[in-house]
């Protein structure tokens, strides 16, 4: 009895595993990890980054094909301030995914202004063409 609700406490170590051959390179998983440990670009196979990966689940749900399996790593004792690196590690690799998303939706949003420039641009001159003078 104790035992059983001790392990119940103890959390698991989880880390995400691509199945490669199965793997079609769609790029959802790499979109939903949040701490970009998911490797890999569109149409080829990807690849997790274990000392990376936090076993967050994220990436299991959008896969198409369902390739990601989760596996649970042994429970070792982890030295303090190594467990510190880590965190560290992981919260400075969601802050640098976060700053590269913003920074990719800047972009598309002044692609999109200029678009939306160059098209009234257009109109304004095809306009000026047809008035008669």
């Amino acid at each position: 009895m104790y035992r059983s609700s001790t392990q119940q406490k103890v959390k698991l170590k989880l880390v995400a595993f691509i199945r490669e051959a199965e793997c079609i390179g769609c790029t959802k998983c790499i979109e939903a990890c949040p701490v970009d440990a998911i490797l890999g670009s569109n149409k080829h196979m990807h690849t997790v980054i274990t000392t990376e990966c936090i076993g967050c689940k994220l990436c299991v749900a959008p896969c198409p094909v369902d390739c990601v399996d989760l596996l649970v790593l042994p429970n070792e004792k982890e030295d303090p301030i190594a467990k510190k690196q880590r965190a560290d590690s992981i919260k400075n690799r969601f802050r640098a995914r976060k700053k590269r998303l913003a920074h990719t939706e800047n972009n598309n949003n002044l692609y999109a202004d200029k678009k939306t420039y160059i098209a009234e641009a257009i109109l304004r001159t095809k306009a000026k063409k047809i008035k008669p003078i």
